[in-house]
């Protein structure tokens, strides 16, 4: 199960920026922040969401 803060803090997102990145209502992720269950069917758009936006994160940073 994906650690939902902790993979928001990592890349630097504020609740309302994950939740908008996730295309889910703000409540809803900080109920799942707060131990709320996730459904089963958003951990992969979760995991995609995530490893997206970070590559395009690094993308940004190689060509500085």
């Amino acid at each position: 199960m994906i650690k939902i803060q902790a993979a928001r803090q990592l890349l630097g997102l504020s609740q309302s920026e994950m939740a908008a990145l996730l295309e889910v209502n703000l409540k809803t992720l900080q109920g799942w922040e707060q131990g709320r269950p996730m459904p089963d069917k958003m951990q992969k758009p979760l995991r995609l969401a995530i490893w997206f936006y970070a590559r395009g994160k690094l993308d940004v940073f190689s060509r500085i």
